[in-house]
């Protein structure tokens, strides 16, 4: 949803997004992350950080872009993404 968003915004009038990974460059540091790693990739190797940093939605987001409405949910105490994903998302970097 996030890649979606920030690639293709026109495409869409809302999007949810529900315990969403958004930055993806991150993702190591987390306390699940890296078990996430071996599908996604590391930032430790050059050739995936490229491909992260290019598909990673947090660093993409552009300020002033005409995005559809997002509905963005988290759980407080969801293990598997924490919550600050989606706040840093709506924010942007």
């Amino acid at each position: 949803m996030g890649a979606a968003l920030t690639q293709h915004p026109a495409d869409y009038r809302a999007m949810v997004g529900l315990a969403g990974v958004y930055d993806m460059l991150r993702l190591k540091v987390w306390p699940n992350g890296e078990y996430n790693t071996h599908d996604y990739g590391t930032v430790t190797n050059a050739a995936e950080f490229a491909w992260l940093n290019a598909y990673s939605p947090v660093q993409h987001v552009r300020p002033g872009a005409a995005y559809p409405a997002v509905l963005l949910i988290a759980g407080e105490n969801d293990p598997r993404v924490p919550s600050w994903q989606s706040g840093k998302f709506a924010v942007g970097p």
